[in-house]
């Protein structure tokens, strides 16, 4: 699972293709550059176009995810007052630059970063939280019962490829 932050570099690169390739040709530097110039305009745009089509797929994707979640999530016994979550990730050299995804019921609501914490509530009683690791789509899942206004603290082992509970 790797993010689609592709839309600025896109448009900065297509906002400097379009009047690189007006120079090329209007300086008479021939139709080599003239061509290169095109290419790199053709990238940019289509660049563009594929990340708007990224971004339907991914909205058509989450739309149908959302439908089939929804009664699941109906199903599962609410608590009162939220209970508070919070996960920890020890600093790390190794895979320190690549974030950890945070998933509660297969909704992506966060990112662990290096050396952080990430914390979040829930309003349900039982709750199946799932961690992704950028570098090499490592998994962990966890199942765990929310108390009305209490709090969970587990620290990230990505060794051991566990959740340690606090």
């Amino acid at each position: 699972m790797k993010d689609k932050n592709l839309f600025l570099p896109v448009l900065i690169l297509g906002i400097v293709a379009i009047p690189v390739f007006i120079i090329l040709v209007e300086a008479d530097f021939g139709f080599v550059s003239a061509l290169g110039g095109g290419v790199f305009s053709g990238m940019a745009v289509s660049g563009l176009l594929f990340y708007k089509r990224w971004s339907l797929i991914d909205k058509e994707a989450a739309d149908k995810k959302a439908a089939i979640l929804q009664p699941k999530l109906d199903a599962i016994p609410k608590i009162e007052t939220p209970c508070l979550v919070s996960i920890y990730r020890p600093s790390s050299l190794l895979g320190g630059m690549m974030s950890v995804f945070v998933f509660l019921h297969d909704v992506r609501i966060g990112e662990l970063k290096n050396g952080k914490t990430f914390s979040f509530s829930t309003y349900y009683a039982t709750n199946t939280m799932k961690l992704i690791y950028e570098a090499d789509d490592t998994t962990i899942r966890e199942t765990f019962s929310a108390d009305a206004g209490g709090s969970l603290r587990y620290k990230l082992n990505y060794r051991k490829g566990i959740l340690e509970k606090n």
